[in-house]
């Protein structure tokens, strides 16, 4: 494992944490690469480590707790939350809540703000930019322009490829890393395949064994851990692993 690898708007979480990795990385990139191609500004422009995985948290969620607990470099942006402040129960609110809390419910870590992590590491709180209005993908996605003068038509034509752009983005920007879409099921999904992805959202990858690998080296990591798979790789609707 080499201590540099991966440039930091193209970093993926396992990385950033300091976990072990493998060629999933290479999947979160791509994604983050697909976007860029479509919006023309990168998804995650951070401007520090720090930086880079409040953006990933803020759009996608937080890794599990069972990545926190593994991943070396875990300290420098997490601190660990006491026994006393950990909920016991999920009200509606939270489960309405956006991904930019710091904590999800019942996680035994919350997020430093920019401002703990300044103090922690000595350093300045940086300027960050924000490139979208909108927090979510598909918000994000969505709302980009579309090119002037198209019929009804193509306006739906539009909408439709759209919506199956956030659905594989969503799928391969997975923040656990044995939820991502592998190559192999990457060329089968429908928006590179260009057939429908039907009304609901609903589309199974290929089996692919590189799945069922991650998936036991995530159970290794911890037991019982919530999002754990079994042998094959879920559904995935509207781009979540389901």
């Amino acid at each position: 494992m080499f201590s540099y690898i991966q440039s930091r708007f193209y970093r993926s979480p396992e990385v950033l944490l300091g976990l072990p990795y493998d060629g999933a990385i290479d999947m979160w990139s791509f994604g983050c690469i697909c976007a860029e191609m479509f919006l023309g500004l990168p998804l995650f422009p951070g401007v520090s480590e720090h930086n880079q995985l409040c953006r990933v948290v803020e759009m996608l969620g937080h890794p599990p707790d069972c990545m926190l607990e593994a991943g070396k470099h875990t300290g420098k942006f997490y601190s660990r939350c006491s026994s006393d402040t950990i909920p016991t129960t999920t009200t509606q609110d939270q489960l309405q809540a956006t991904p930019s809390a710091t904590a999800t419910p019942t996680s035994r870590f919350s997020l430093k703000t920019p401002e703990e992590y300044a103090r922690d590491t000595r350093t300045e709180v940086p300027a960050s930019k924000k490139y979208f209005k909108h927090t979510r993908l598909p918000d994000i996605i969505n709302s980009y322009p579309m090119k002037k003068g198209l019929t009804a038509e193509d306006q739906r034509k539009e909408k439709e490829l759209r919506r199956c752009l956030v659905h594989f983005l969503l799928a391969t920007l997975r923040v656990a890393p044995h939820e991502r879409l592998t190559p192999k099921q990457a060329m089968a999904h429908p928006f590179i395949t260009g057939l429908p992805l039907g009304d609901e959202g609903v589309w199974r990858p290929p089996q692919d064994l590189k799945t069922t690998d991650r998936a036991l080296a995530y159970m290794q990591r911890g037991r019982g851990a919530r999002g754990t798979m079994g042998s094959t790789q879920p559904a995935v609707r509207d781009g979540i692993v389901c």
